[in-house]
């Protein structure tokens, strides 16, 4: 039969034993559990997080900086999510946005094929990078009709070419007869001097006895 003094120390030793045994099964619980926090962390020194970390819901951060910033799906930019680059490096614009820079300059695009999805607009274009080139502010096509005038031989009468739409005064005009305009006619200048009509000067060579022109289209180009 033990003594007062075995079963006090065997019950000291037993309490050892199960405290030692508690510490380790509460370190080991706090490292590999997940640990839910329902308040809010406010903290002002610098957090680190090893490890991959998943953040629900919108993720605000001021002045954000990063060496490398790393998206696997699509990523979003603006506050109504309208452009993206997805995973491949594709950038899509939306909804009007303006590229630009800080001193208005050139912008320069750098490719094999530059594609253009829908209506090209601007307000002026140059073509070619030589310093001279001249600049289009508006370029229209499309055919016009004049009624018949009478031109006797070997002079040089006027026709008001209507339906000319787009055409503004001043324009540069460039025309073409159709095959409807006799032999005899010549079309010696095209100039506008009023919205939608193109004003002709038509020559009879006077090669034949016609003096009549008929009704005529005419195809035009007109530049400004």
């Amino acid at each position: 039969m033990k003594s007062t003094f075995s079963l006090i120390r065997d019950s000291n030793l037993l309490k050892m034993i199960l405290a030692v045994l508690v510490g380790v099964l509460f370190v080991v619980g706090g490292v590999s559990a997940a640990t839910t926090i329902s308040t809010n962390i406010s903290t002002g020194g610098t957090l680190s997080v090893t490890g991959a970390s998943t953040l629900t819901g919108l993720t605000s951060m001021i002045q954000a900086s990063s060496t490398r910033f790393s998206v696997h799906d699509t990523a979003y930019f603006g506050g109504t999510a309208t452009t993206t680059i997805n995973s491949t490096g594709v950038i899509t614009l939306r909804n009007g946005e303006t590229i630009a820079n800080a001193t208005d300059g050139d912008i320069t695009l750098t490719a094999t094929n530059l594609v253009l999805v829908g209506t090209a607009s601007t307000s002026a274009v140059k073509v070619g990078d030589e310093p001279n080139a001249t600049t289009i502010n508006g370029m229209v096509t499309g055919y016009c009709t004049f009624p018949t005038v009478t031109i006797t031989a070997s002079t040089t009468g006027m026709a008001s070419c209507a339906g000319a739409t787009g055409v503004v005064s001043g324009d540069r005009i460039f025309v073409q007869a159709t095959s409807s305009l006799p032999d005899v006619f010549v079309i010696q200048a095209a100039s506008s001097t009023a919205t939608d009509v193109i004003q002709v000067d038509i020559t009879n060579l006077g090669f034949t006895v016609t003096t009549a022109t008929g009704i005529n289209s005419l195809n035009f180009w007109a530049v400004r």
